[in-house]
């Protein structure tokens, strides 16, 4: 999947209430993340065979528009004005094996990005900032706590891949097998 996201001023919003909106195949997910003051994170899932991509604030009607398909609610975007960049980005896992060699230690996206639909992106950078404090502090010998830290890494991060991936199977997979389910 795409996920195209901006950030929003005046947005209608609960200020303290995040929403996500799974619809069915074929369209994606709506996401909005209140930031406070009518400021808000909002995000819009789609397949990778979309005949487009969303980038610039010309697109920003579209965006709104497929947001509410899915079932946004359209009075939220009624005074949204754009206040970052609206781009889209590609939704593929992205990870390094072992994320540690010759002492340099690879943290966050770095080390491995997750799909960002599922918003686990800075839980798992702070956890591998703390992981490797952690290991660094409790040895005097730090390529091997480098070593420790990279084997955790690959532990807790694949369980976040497969979790995310029975998600994205459960949420949105498309065919009969999945319309039987």
């Amino acid at each position: 999947m795409y996920a195209a996201g901006v950030l929003l001023d005046g947005m209608e919003v609960i200020a303290d209430d995040a929403c996500i909106i799974i619809f069915t195949p074929p369209i994606g997910a709506a996401y909005v993340t209140p930031q406070g003051r009518g400021r808000a994170r909002a995000y819009f899932a789609y397949y990778w065979e979309a005949p487009y991509r969303l980038s610039g604030a010309q697109d920003f009607p579209r965006f709104v528009a497929e947001s509410v398909r899915i079932g946004a609610q359209e009075g939220w975007y009624a005074r949204a004005r754009v206040s970052g960049p609206l781009a889209s980005f590609s939704g593929a896992d992205s990870w390094v094996e072992h994320p540690y060699r010759h002492g340099v230690a690879l943290l966050g996206d770095a080390a491995g990005s997750n799909d960002p639909v599922w918003g686990q992106g800075m839980s798992l950078a702070l956890r591998d900032a703390r992981v490797l404090r952690d290991y660094l502090l409790e040895s005097d010998d730090w390529d091997s706590a480098g070593h420790e830290y990279a084997v955790e890494r690959d532990r807790y991060y694949g369980a976040t891949h497969t979790v995310t991936r029975w998600f994205a199977q459960l949420n949105f997979n498309r065919g009969i097998a999945t319309r039987s389910a």
